[in-house]
């Protein structure tokens, strides 16, 4: 069913079916809705699928003057509003996923991501316009339709290309509102800025996409905080209807998985905020973070640790002998380093005083791999010189059930690197995971240690295995296991930060009152 809304002097049409949970997507440059009809029909029956016009496109009127992103966001969100809806998941096809991408940067909407064709910033697509014409042309639309899609879909689909030429013909852009789309999202660049996008994200990609490079995908998906990847073999740009039943079932699948208490109503979410209110003493949406890094003013670091933990960061060089003047914070993250807590550096020892304070004073702490040595000296531990490296993706086992591992498999791979290892721990010290190499998690009161990285991604896997002095062979099978079904696997270890900032959350050590805009 067809409707519109009129939001600023322009008429916005909008598309929906279903009953079920929201489902909003977004289109690609200039055009039509029938971009989706595969996939409408399919998410309308568990999902309410709703699909927005953009200004030009369909039957949404021609805007009078130029637009900007903001203006397309906000019309999307008007759209959601005629349709009561406050939250929903997003899908988005070619610009239609930068602009979904935009849309959880910039709003708290988003309760998660499926992209398909996309990219982080716009690319160079100057022959784009060639697509779009005042009055249609069916000949051009016709040539250009065989350009996009395979030839081997074209030739197994004979039927498909007259009712593509059809559809395009009264659903797509003019070549002036085209125009306008492109200019208002000219401007997107989003790569530096994706570890705040914290949605749960799948990137869909055909091998064969002419138009957004499937590396681009790979890419995307591999910074999200929150991102895997699948590529579909042999499909071209236009993926969702080349291979419409897979891309369909992963579609649902992964929509239905995401289905949380982030979708409740606003009533619900209003009774959960009176509750809180009424047993917290103060409400919050991110709590307050010291992370202490000890990496060498590593850059792969911060952009890993910004990116996993969906936290207000307060961040402090520790190598410099540099630690909070107070542990007034939320929870304290350890990074990792290339130095041994065992040395005699100033500031190794500045930083062990500080953790041992946080840690008498019962506030949650979290240590990664160095972080995970640290705290064991601080509780009385031992670490010591394993005389070889640990290093690339490991097996590693759960011993004793603890929240920081809740969802994460009992047996589950994770990135490792380290010679460094910790072999004794006090009483009241519990040891949660472990592999050959030894203890990879312990638990000491409200502190807890991870020898593992779960947050590295591919690039700094890669990265720092180059830098390793160890032999070549090694190094070269070590880069060898750095494949995507690796990182995938590995992907579900990074679970343990959600779980880390639920234990801050419930801490009754939690000070902060830092909020952040609901738009």
């Amino acid at each position: 069913m067809t409707e519109t809304i009129t939001r600023s002097g322009a008429t916005i049409a909008y598309s929906t079916a279903g009953s079920g949970n929201p489902v909003c997507f977004i289109g690609e440059l200039g055009l039509g809705p029938w971009q989706w009809s595969w996939q409408f029909p399919a998410v309308a029956g568990p999902f309410k699928a709703i699909i927005p016009e953009r200004r030009g496109v369909g039957h949404s009127a021609s805007p009078s003057d130029d637009y900007d992103i903001k203006t397309i966001r906000q019309d999307i969100l008007a759209v959601l509003a005629a349709c009561d809806v406050r939250r929903a998941h997003f899908v988005g096809f070619g610009v239609g996923g930068l602009i979904a991408l935009s849309m959880a940067q910039q709003t708290h909407r988003v309760a998660s991501l499926t992209l398909i064709g996309t990219a982080a910033t716009r690319l160079d697509r100057s022959s784009a316009t060639e697509s779009h014409w005042s009055p249609p042309q069916p000949a051009s639309v016709r040539r250009r339709i065989s350009d996009e899609f395979s030839a081997v879909f074209l030739d197994s689909h004979p039927d498909i290309l007259s009712q593509l030429v059809e559809w395009r013909c009264d659903e797509d852009s003019v070549r002036c509102d085209m125009e306008r789309q492109r200019d208002a999202v000219a401007a997107i660049n989003l790569a530096d800025a994706l570890y705040e996008i914290t949605a749960p994200s799948l990137v869909i990609h055909g091998t064969a996409d002419s138009a957004w490079p499937i590396e681009a995908g790979r890419t995307l998906a591999r910074d999200l905080p929150k991102g895997t990847f699948h590529a579909i073999e042999d499909a071209g740009h236009f993926v969702q209807i080349e291979a419409a039943a897979p891309v369909n079932d992963l579609l649902v699948t992964t929509l239905e998985e995401h289905e949380t208490w982030a979708l409740a109503t606003d009533s619900v979410r209003s009774l959960l905020a009176c509750i809180l209110y009424l047993i917290m003493p103060s409400t919050r949406t991110r709590p307050r973070i010291a992370l202490l890094d000890a990496s060498h003013a590593d850059s792969n670091t911060r952009r890993n640790f910004r990116r996993e933990l969906d936290a207000e960061l307060v961040e402090y060089d520790v190598t410099s002998n540099t630690t909070p003047p107070h542990v007034e914070f939320d929870g304290i993250v350890i990074t990792g380093s290339r130095s041994s807590v065992y040395w005699d550096e100033p500031w190794i020892q500045t930083l062990i005083t500080y953790v041992t304070e946080a840690i008498q004073k019962q506030l949650p702490v979290l240590g990664v791999c160095y972080g995970h040595q640290v705290l064991a000296s601080a509780i009385g531990g031992t670490v010591s010189d394993m005389g070889e490296y640990e290093l690339g993706y490991r097996e590693i086992t759960q011993l004793a059930t603890d929240p920081l591992f809740e969802g994460i498999p009992d047996s589950f791979m994770a990135f490792t690197s380290h010679s460094d290892v910790v072999t004794d721990l006090p009483d009241g010290a519990v040891t949660l995971a472990h592999n050959d190499y030894g203890i990879h998690a312990f638990r000491y009161g409200n502190a807890w240690g991870v020898q593992f990285h779960p947050e590295y991604d591919r690039q700094t896997a890669e990265v720092i295995t180059r830098r390793k002095s160890l032999p070549d062979a090694y190094v070269q099978e070590v880069l060898n296991e750095i494949t995507e079904a690796n990182y995938s696997r590995a992907c579900k270890s990074k679970r343990l930060f959600d779980n880390f900032l639920g234990e801050i959350e419930h801490s009754p050590q939690s000070i902060s009152t830092v909020s952040t805009d609901v738009v």
